[in-house]
This record gives C-alpha cells, sequence and structure tokens, in this order.
C-alpha cells in the first residue's frame, strides 16, 4: 500500500484499488482450483472409457467395423480422420467442419469432448460437455480400443 491518503476521496480510490487487486488474485486462486480439478488424477482406463461411451455416446454413434451411423457417425478409424469426410453419412453444417479443418487425434477430441458447442463456431450439437479430465482421457482411450481397424 502507498502514503496514507490524504482526503476520503483518495481513501475511496485506495480501497477500491485494493478491492480489485483482491478480486484479481480470488479469481487465479479459483482458476488454479478449478484447473486442479481438472487434472488426471490416474492413468488412462479403457474400461472406464466404456463407460463412458455408454453414459454419453452410444445413443448418437457405434463404434463396430461396418456398423450403422445414427445421428452421428459411426466411429470406426475415428483417429487420423478428417471431421466432416466420413462418406456416407450426412454433416449438418458441413462447411464449418471443413472449414476448420480438423483431423481427429488425442487432443483435438480432448477439445472437443470438454466444449463441443464452441469447438467448431456456428454450429448445433446435443452433445453436453465432459468436464471431467479423467473421463475423457479414459473414453480417448477406449476409443483407441475398439475403433482401430484391425
Amino acid at each position: 500500500m502507498g502514503q496514507k491518503p490524504s482526503s476520503v476521496p483518495e481513501a475511496t480510490a485506495e480501497l477500491d484499488k485494493l478491492k480489485n487487486k483482491a478480486k484479481t488474485e480470488i479469481s487465479k486462486y479459483q482458476q488454479d482450483s478449478l484447473s486442479k480439478k481438472d487434472e488426471v488424477v490416474e492413468p488412462s482406463d479403457p474400461q472406464r472409457g466404456r463407460d463412458v461411451f455408454v453414459r454419453e455416446c452410444e445413443h448418437c454413434h457405434t463404434i463396430e467395423k461396418g456398423g450403422e451411423h445414427k445421428f452421428g457417425p459411426n466411429l470406426q478409424n475415428l483417429f487420423n480422420r478428417k471431421a466432416g469426410e466420413l462418406e456416407g453419412f450426412t454433416y449438418r453444417d458441413l462447411d464449418r467442419w471443413t472449414e476448420k479443418d480438423i483431423t481427429w487425434t488425442d487432443q483435438t477430441l480432448d477439445e472437443y469432448l470438454a466444449d463441443p458447442g464452441n469447438y467448431v463456431p456456428g454450429t448445433k450439437t446435443f452433445f453436453k460437455p465432459l468436464p471431467s479430465k479423467q473421463d475423457r482421457i479414459d473414453l480417448i482411450a477406449y476409443l483407441h480400443e475398439a475403433t482401430k481397424d484391425d
């Protein structure tokens, strides 16, 4: 803190500065706390990922080779595939998906799963975010196993 304020307006201004500084520090602390909650506490587990898939994904996607498309595309051979380019599936907002030039990797899939509604601006999704980093890495581990073409 600086010198002692000489008037009420100066004291009020100094108090406002301190309040803003405190709000900033509290915000930083809250952000740190949120990101710590999102840290992975265990290695990925494909079995837990299967549970996440059943709970969150299977109503819109199939994973088996030759599986039908549902509301979302079949996910066979998902990794390293360009978003919006699977033959036989009609994508809503295709131009926006291809414009973003997404290739599905662990990183892009994690980003999408964390915030699907904002991942490709201007598109609509009915999928709610997966806020748990652990759920996302488990799901991605499961998808690696379940969607690879043997």
